[in-house]
């Protein structure tokens, strides 16, 4: 798979990149230092994306680089790559870019991802896209500075939970490893994105905690936010991992779901799953046309908050008994 990701890179000059759309750490930073990887191979970069960076990752470099998606995809380059999409789907309208290029190269670590490239580089024992890139530079022999480093030691961070999650392998502790001596500092990266919510965010997740629910067994915890909780649509903090972190900790609960009102889309429900590992909360997702992992997954569902949970709900108490 990597040996065709390669040879897709080395054989094209110009290259957009996209990732999918609400974009997290793993998706920014992977993204960025797919483009850093390529430059330094005398390749051309440009990178866009539906919406605008969280504010909590604006500190890693080359993020004023990413463009929001113009009214016309742009055309003219060779290959168009997706990174840490498992749909073409998921890219929103950056995705129409991918008819204008001769090669469409999808590299990701969901166990959902439907192979929609003309290259598929699909890993799905891999933590995170960031370690896939890192895979890459080895591969190819490109070597780490500080900004590949901070990036891709960002993206694996963020994507395992502060390597707490189910998906850390020892070879995701072994490019941790390398990347702190090239330059990341683990306890900078964790202080930015963890440590440095402001004090309206803060007074927003405590309001959104008090909302938590539970069924009747205690194994199902579940949170429905509506914009009007929300002080604003860029927060200084990954609100849903932040919530999804509290709610994993209560002891009993097997499936945490999140519930929230999409910002830019009327009647439109963003919806994330958790799992201890028990229930496939992938498969969940799929029923609602989304997807991700066993333990991690998500879904857009159309409608109202109310409908929204009612229908999920059922599907994964369905699971649950």
């Amino acid at each position: 798979m990597m040996k065709k990701a390669v040879e897709c890179i080395r054989n094209n000059r110009s290259f957009l990149v996209t990732m999918h759309v609400n974009m997290e750490g793993d998706a920014v930073g992977a993204a960025l230092a797919f483009c850093l990887l390529a430059e330094k191979l005398g390749k051309k970069t440009a990178v866009i994306n539906d919406d605008p960076v969280p504010q909590v990752y604006s500190f890693l470099p080359g993020t004023s680089r990413i463009t929001r998606t113009p009214e016309r995809p742009p055309s003219g380059f060779d290959c168009f790559v997706a990174v840490d999409c498992s749909d073409l789907k998921r890219c929103g309208k950056a995705g129409e870019a991918a008819r204008g290029a001769r090669c469409v190269l999808n590299i990701d670590h969901h166990v959902s991802n439907v192979n929609f490239g003309s290259v598929n580089w699909v890993e799905p024992s891999s933590s995170s896209a960031s370690e896939m890139i890192y895979n890459l530079y080895r591969k190819m022999k490109v070597p780490f500075d500080k900004e590949s480093s901070l990036l891709l030691y960002t993206g694996i961070m963020t994507d395992t939970g502060s390597f707490r999650y189910t998906n850390t392998s020892d070879r995701t502790h072994l490019a941790a490893a390398e990347l702190m001596r090239c330059g990341a500092v683990p306890a900078d990266v964790y202080r930015r994105i963890y440590e440095a919510s402001s004090f309206s965010d803060m007074q927003a997740l405590a309001r959104i905690l008090g909302t938590m629910k539970k069924d009747q067994s205690g194994k199902l915890v579940w949170f429905a936010v509506e914009r009007s909780m929300m002080p604003r649509r860029r927060m200084s903090m990954d609100l849903t991992e932040q919530i999804l972190s509290y709610a994993r900790s209560v002891k009993e609960a097997e499936v945490v779901v999140l519930f929230r009102e999409n910002f830019g889309a009327k009647g439109s429900i963003r919806v994330n799953f958790r799992s201890r590992g028990r229930i496939d909360v992938n498969n969940i997702a799929g029923m609602f046309g989304g997807g991700g992992h066993s333990t991690a997954s998500g879904c857009t569902v159309a409608g109202e908050m109310k409908t929204a949970v009612k229908k999920v709900l059922s599907a994964v108490k369905g699971k649950i008994l």
